[in-house]
């Protein structure tokens, strides 16, 4: 129950939905430059966090709601992405891209996809979305969304050697 309260307040408070009468257009090219938007979509740099950006549109081109919550312990990856789930779907999301930002290093000898942080979290995260027809586009580690942070797509097998360019 007080996983369920701290969480709530995790999500909750960082849950929002971009409702300004004029957006400016910004195009993101790379997983990096997504990397890098994210203290601005937040309005803070995330820290051992789960990051998920819903996506809008047909083509998922939109940014929709931005959700974070603390990284949990393993046992609570069921949970917490149900819990995610709900606010993705009362968006009507087309997408989602999940970045876990996990306050590492960054170690360059991680070389093999197995060895990806957090893999486990990104297969129960896929699995919960796929269940409502809700694709994962994007799954992507950092160590921070810092300047000269490496970063990793799921897709690649080596650590990706561009930096975040703020």
């Amino acid at each position: 129950l007080e996983f369920r309260r701290v969480l709530f307040r995790s999500i909750s408070s960082h849950a929002f939905l971009m409702t300004a009468s004029v957006r400016p257009k910004v195009r993101l090219h790379n997983p990096g430059e997504l990397i890098a938007a994210l203290p601005y979509l937040l309005g803070f740099r995330p820290q051992k966090s789960l990051v998920l950006i819903a996506h809008r549109g047909p083509e998922c081109k939109g940014i929709g709601l931005v959700l974070r919550a603390d990284l949990p312990a393993r046992r609570y990856y069921p949970e917490l992405t149900r819990q995610l789930l709900q606010p993705i779907l009362g968006n009507q999301a087309t997408g989602v891209s999940a970045v876990v930002v996990d306050g590492s290093r960054g170690d360059r000898s991680v070389e093999r996809l197995s060895a990806l942080p957090f893999r486990r979290l990104i297969t129960v995260l896929r699995s919960t979305l796929e269940a409502h027809d809700i694709p994962l586009l994007h799954a992507l580690w950092t160590s921070a969304t810092d300047a000269g942070a490496a970063w990793r797509d799921r897709k690649s097998t080596r650590l990706n050697s561009s930096h975040i360019t703020i």
